[in-house]
């Protein structure tokens, strides 16, 4: 009888949180259109108030370099030997409590086209969750079926907050899409 061949142990992060910087050119303003820029420039968005906040402040871990992927992947990805990093764009975590549907909408759209362009083109390492606005079914259901064949797109991010529980009827167009 033949030994067991083994095959290599594969780690999966599965809850990475990435994080544009809003104010620079590579961050999420070359996705938003004008208008939605403008909008929130008038503070049109609506932007709800937050809960509870983490502990200490931040959801990164204070031993890492989040702030290029150079230094996310040295620290973190080589340094524990983690095969592929399942991210979820950070920003994305309110959009659905935005007052202006669209805005949550558009915002979820942009911070899905930066994660692709500035990560998932990077590396295969990297893989996507498609965020998505849950309290806009049919904005969801869209972003869905636009992202959902993106080989590097994993999973679909219901951000934490959101107008009803989240296994309320309202939002089954959401689950059947997914």
């Amino acid at each position: 009888m033949d030994a067991p061949t083994s095959t290599p142990r594969r780690i999966i992060d599965c809850d990475v949180h990435c994080n544009p910087n809003l104010e620079s050119p590579d961050g999420l303003t070359p996705y938003i259109p004008e208008q939605y820029r403008t909008a929130m420039a008038l503070h049109m968005a609506g932007s709800p108030g937050h809960g509870f906040g983490h502990p200490n402040g931040r959801v990164h871990r204070p031993d890492c370099d989040y702030h290029s992927r150079e230094g996310f992947e040295r620290d973190h990805l080589d340094r524990y030997g983690i095969t592929y990093a399942v991210l979820q764009p950070q920003p994305c975590m309110d959009y659905s409590l935005k007052h202006n549907i669209d805005i949550g909408t558009m915002l979820c759209s942009a911070g899905n086209d930066w994660l692709i362009d500035a990560y998932l083109s990077a590396s295969p390492r990297y893989l996507g969750s498609i965020c998505v606005n849950m309290n806009d079914p049919a904005g969801a259901v869209r972003e869905i079926e636009r992202l959902g064949d993106h080989p590097q797109m994993v999973q679909i991010l219901a951000p934490g907050e959101a107008h009803f529980l989240y296994g309320h009827r309202y939002y089954h167009p959401i689950y059947e899409a997914c």
